[in-house]
């Protein structure tokens, strides 16, 4: 089965603009998986497994080339065959 990831820096950026294109690619067939910043305590529909991410907002945190580490890690484990960044930060 295919696997997506979705990757901003909140997940909130995700619920509030990119929940159409979570559904679509759910109604494909697609494992969807999403990765950013957890700031609610909602549900984000059509998604199989929340990565949860703790981006800093500075571009030049050393904190976050740690992150850029983890999700390398995080795509190399889960084989993704589509992975999508939003937000300038992710």
């Amino acid at each position: 089965m295919k696997k997506i990831l979705f990757v901003a820096s909140t997940l909130s950026h995700l619920e509030n603009f990119h929940i159409p294109y979570l559904e679509q690619f759910k109604k494909q067939g697609y494992i969807v998986h999403i990765m950013g910043k957890p700031n609610n305590k909602s549900t984000i529909p059509y998604v199989d497994k929340v990565i949860p991410i703790a981006f800093e907002k500075n571009m030049f945190s050393a904190k976050n080339l740690i992150i850029a580490f983890k999700i390398a890690k995080a795509i190399r484990n889960e084989n993704y065959d589509i992975v999508n960044l939003h937000t300038t930060l992710a």
